[in-house]
């Protein structure tokens, strides 16, 4: 098995990319998208096994996570996230020209992963997720209710995997961040995509950089804050979100 390892540039950050490559001619190559706090280097005995299939296998690093730059975990928009798979899928295809190519994302990969091929449509051959980061549904929360906190913490380490050499490696990673998600107030003055069309109770919007979700609700003429995961393909009078937010 080959390996080897690059960085390339995305819209206001620089990536870091790596790869496994089997000793002949690949057969396909699969893109691995990572999950929320960590990064493509545990991703190493998935492309050692799909390598002994005779698979290429690419991964790279999301902004702010593992050895890529940015503020840890942090985005300003979701966008940032699908710009770096652009990026990332740019370099993997002038890499092998011509291959199948797989794109599989895990946990807040599936995710993003899921909002690429809905916002930005590419050209593939499959797409594999793995426990993806998506909501169906759910419910609206009657009028003033209190928004859902963010999580106080860290990923529960336990919840990574029953395999306790798998949990034991991941809290001891230094490349995993082990902090709360953080998040960002939305900025005023920022020029809304969709006009909210409903007024929510008066409280401040905020996004979740860790799932692209927001913890409360928009306010008549502000920006629609759900429309960083909004299904685009939704162009009506309501963005389709995972809290289901009417702008």
């Amino acid at each position: 098995m080959k390996t080897g390892e690059t960085t390339l540039e995305s819209k206001g950050a620089t990536l870091y990319a790596q790869w496994w490559l089997p000793e002949g001619e690949p057969r396909a190559v699969v893109a691995i998208v990572h999950g929320y706090a960590e990064h493509s280097g545990r991703y190493a005995q998935t492309a050692a096994d799909l390598v002994a299939k005779g698979y290429a296998v690419e991964a790279l690093d999301l902004r702010g996570h593992g050895r890529s730059s940015g503020e840890r975990v942090y985005v300003e928009s979701y966008e940032d996230y699908l710009n770096d798979v652009d990026a990332f899928l740019e370099r993997v295809r002038g890499q092998h020209p011509g291959k199948k190519l797989f794109l599989l994302g895990h946990s807040m990969g599936g995710g993003v992963v899921s909002s690429y091929i809905i916002d930005r449509k590419p050209v593939l051959d499959g797409v594999i997720l793995s426990g993806a980061a998506m909501l169906a549904r759910r419910e609206e929360p009657p009028a003033g209710a209190a928004p859902t906190p963010p999580r106080s913490g860290p990923l529960p380490a336990e919840t990574i995997s029953r395999d306790p050499a798998v949990v034991a490696a991941y809290e001891s990673d230094p490349l995993v961040y082990r902090g709360a998600p953080r998040t960002a107030r939305a900025q005023p003055g920022r020029a809304p995509t969709w006009p909210c069309r409903r007024a929510w109770p008066a409280s401040p919007t905020r996004y979740s950089s860790s799932t692209g979700l927001t913890t409360s609700w928009c306010r008549t003429g502000e920006a629609c804050s759900s429309t960083r995961w909004r299904a685009r393909q939704t162009r009506r009078s309501s963005c389709t979100t995972a809290f289901i937010t009417k702008c």
